[in-house]
Formats: structure tokens, sequence, C-alpha cells
């Protein structure tokens, strides 16, 4: 084994363990403008279409949100099929029927938010 790959491993297994490999100094440092004060989440969305010609294949929708406030070097993603050619996500913000509470809110979003305020918490 080279060094090159024992490297790249321990990166991963950093990654995996819950470690960060990169920070900003600036961010250490506080020099980052700051919005707010208060934990912040930042999400990126995106649906992704299948090539023209290709009528049967489902359009692909991710969300990714940032985990680490302030740093924002750790993010969690979600990917979602959904109707072919259809750009609104259609999983971003939903209701389900749970037998014993009742309807509550799903979908990507708040699973993201969930996960946003127990790492921070």
């Amino acid at each position: 084994m080279n060094k090159q790959y024992l490297e790249n491993l321990a990166l991963k297994i950093n990654v995996k363990s819950g470690g960060r490999n990169t920070v900003l100094n600036d961010a250490f440092e506080k020099r980052i403008p700051l919005v707010t004060d208060m934990p912040t989440i930042i999400f990126g969305v995106d649906v992704t279409h299948p090539q023209p010609g290709e009528d049967l294949s489902p359009s692909i929708a991710a969300v990714v949100a940032s985990m680490d406030w302030p740093w924002v070097t750790r993010y969690r993603g979600i990917v979602s099929a959904q109707v072919h050619r259809e750009e609104i996500i259609q999983d971003l913000f939903k209701v389900i029927e749970d037998p014993q509470k009742g309807k509550r809110p799903a979908g990507m979003i708040r699973e993201l938010l969930v996960a946003f305020f127990k790492s921070t918490v």
C-alpha cells in the first residue's frame, strides 16, 4: 500500500466517524460575516432530468443541508425520484398519516431540519 492510498483511507474513516477533514481558518477566527448569531442551516436544492428522448425515466430531485454551524463543512443530503420532467420537487414538504399521532409534517426538508437541530444541541 502506498502513502496516498493510506491518507485517502484515513480521510474517509475520519469523516465516517464524525470528524472534519477541512475547516476554513476564517471560520475559526470568526471573520466570516454572519447573517445571524443564531444557528443557521444552509439548503441547496436541484432537480436533474433524463436526456431528451428518454420518456420513461424519472427526474431526480436532491436536497442538501449544512449540519454544523458556523463552520458549514458537513452536509447531509436526500435524493428522491419523481415524475418525468417535473421541476417542482414533490417530496419537499408533505403530510403523512400516522395511525397513532394523526397527520404530521414530513418530507425532505423536515428530515433535514430534524437532523440539523439534533446536531446543534
